[in-house]
């Protein structure tokens, strides 16, 4: 299935970090659900200790800068894919926000 996402064939190489993030996201969110749902209770413990109000947005780019500091201290192919993963977890948040955002409709004079 990530082969053919990415257009791949089984003889190129091994998955990216990026095919792999992309695997474990979806397991993930039909085990715990929706990035939003799931960061939102992380960004209220994050928003009472720091003393500033984080979104579910917030937590998933922070997380991103976790991994960042962790590579830069010592390179491991777990950092990047988390980093995609939490990634990829931002833009479904992103992707949802999109999908509820109601236009008003204002009739013409």
């Amino acid at each position: 299935m990530i082969r053919a996402y990415y257009n791949l064939s089984m003889k190129e190489q091994a998955p990216t970090a990026a095919e792999k993030a992309l695997v474990i996201t979806q397991e993930r969110m039909a085990e715990y659900g929706h990035p939003a749902d799931v960061y939102r209770p992380v960004a209220s413990l994050w928003s009472g200790y720091m003393g500033v109000v984080m979104s579910p947005k917030d937590v998933a780019l922070m997380m991103v800068l976790f991994k960042m500091g962790r590579e830069m201290t010592k390179t491991g192919e777990d950092n990047r894919v988390d980093m995609h993963g939490y990634l990829l977890a931002y833009e479904r948040i992103l992707h949802r926000e999109v999908q509820n955002v109601v236009v008003p409709v204002t009739k013409g004079t």
